[in-house]
């Protein structure tokens, strides 16, 4: 058979499910669409050599295929090629915009912009995929969640022996407010796996992130398993805390971290091993990280968390919080984060033994404590207000959350309360 069919400019139908999401329309271009092939009756094989859709400057689609009717696996050959074309106006054409509003809504407001092109082949010997990416834009319009501008390049894929060498780069990129600057990568991809060595992405205005040992198994299977390890240079914590959504850091200063091996799969990311941050003069360690839906609309991390060290006049000279001079030790274990809320730990902090450094602390830390235990002002007497600092042996304080419900405690306790 060789059937073709011109669909001229002014016809359009809705395909109604209730609320005309579904739509078909030519207001502007010729739409052709042809097929050539042959059906053998006898053994029950399709062989469609040739088929096209093109809507003249909108989009350009070709395909062949052979199908089995009789075997469990039909399908033993297919092609598709789609010459580049432009998303914004391929939505634009075959979605009318009031279905596209309630659709763009669905999608949690994505919008998408730039040239796309795909060449997708399998048969006997295996699959390959190759997309091609020209000024691509990407847009989560829910408070900057994500953005990346001008991502270029091709992205070839393969389960077959042959190794196949693409290159993906984006001019500029935003994720949770945090701005990053232009990339480029080198990928490898053979027997379906993606390697990548390593992506390394400016932090604006300081910092990078190196992103190393990248490796995709399974890439288009949802039960894909993602594998990488991650450095982040001295970096502005402001820029760090932006990523969790809210409007400013607790504190100011630098981080950086090593971060051995993380691990993404079935929507779970997971931490290989511990994660050492170098803050504040001392270390952060974290311990068994999960966040699960890490995209989602509500994350969940658990984990334990570790601190040796930090450098308490570093730490309190970043916010109004009154001078404390020495160091302090703590740990935050079995913590739990809902929507990045706590709703469980059990955390404490307290002087580090044997430290050397002088300790003393002014008379707003005093009050700023005794209000967090509950006694506000009850070491600030009339007679304490003539001094601005005072020595102290050690502190220490602890809190267990649960249930809404913060169990505190302290170094030495006395009756209902405690110092």
């Amino acid at each position: 058979f060789d059937v073709e069919l011109n669909i001229e400019p002014g016809l359009s139908f809705y395909i109604d499910d209730g609320e005309k999401n579904l739509w078909f329309g030519n207001e502007s271009g010729v739409i052709t669409t042809a097929l050539v092939g042959s059906y053998d009756q006898v053994n029950g094989t399709l062989d469609m050599a040739h088929s096209r859709y093109h809507h003249h400057g909108v989009i350009d689609i070709e395909s062949a295929f052979a199908l089995s009717l009789t075997s469990d696996a039909p399908l033993n050959e297919l092609t598709v090629l789609v010459k580049p074309f432009s998303i914004e106006t391929l939505l634009n054409t075959y979605i009318p915009s009031d279905a596209h509003n309630e659709l763009l809504n669905k999608l949690e407001k994505w919008k998408l912009s730039g040239l796309l092109g795909v060449d997708y082949r399998s048969d006997d010997e295996g699959v390959g995929l190759n997309v091609s990416l020209e000024s691509i834009d990407i847009h989560k319009d829910y408070d900057e969640q994500l953005r990346i501008n001008g991502l270029s390049g091709e992205l070839r894929w393969s389960n077959r022996d042959e190794p196949l060498q693409s290159v993906l780069g984006w001019r500029s990129a935003m994720v949770q407010s945090v701005a990053l600057g232009p990339a480029k990568f080198a990928i490898r991809s053979r027997n379906g796996l993606i390697e990548i060595d390593k992506i390394t992405l400016p932090m604006l205005p300081r910092g990078e992130l190196r992103i190393m040992d990248i490796r995709c198994e399974a890439c288009l299977d949802p039960e894909r398993d993602i594998r990488l390890a991650a450095r982040l240079t001295p970096t502005p914590i402001h820029s760090i805390w932006r990523i969790t959504g809210s409007d400013g850091a607790p504190v100011d200063g630098i981080v950086e971290t090593e971060m051995p091996g993380i691990r993404y799969h079935q929507g779970t990311m997971e931490l290989d091993g511990a994660m050492s941050i170098n803050l504040f003069g001392g270390e952060i360690r974290l311990d068994q990280l999960v966040m699960e839906e890490p995209g989602g609309l509500v994350p969940r991390l658990s984990g334990d968390i570790s601190i040796s060290g930090i450098n308490l006049e570093e730490l309190t000279g970043t916010y109004d919080f009154g001078r404390i001079t020495g160091r302090i030790d703590g740990y935050v274990n079995d913590f739990e984060l809902v929507d990045w809320q706590p709703v469980r730990f059990d955390a404490a902090l307290y002087s580090t033994p044997d430290d050397d450094l002088p300790k003393r602390i002014s008379q707003r830390a005093i009050d700023n404590i005794s209000e967090i235990g509950g006694a506000s002002g009850a070491l600030a007497g009339w007679y304490l207000s003539f001094f601005k600092e005072f020595r102290y042996a050690a502190i220490g304080i602890s809190c267990r959350l649960e249930q809404d419900v913060c169990d505190m405690s302290g170094l030495d306790p006395q009756g209902d309360t405690f110092y």
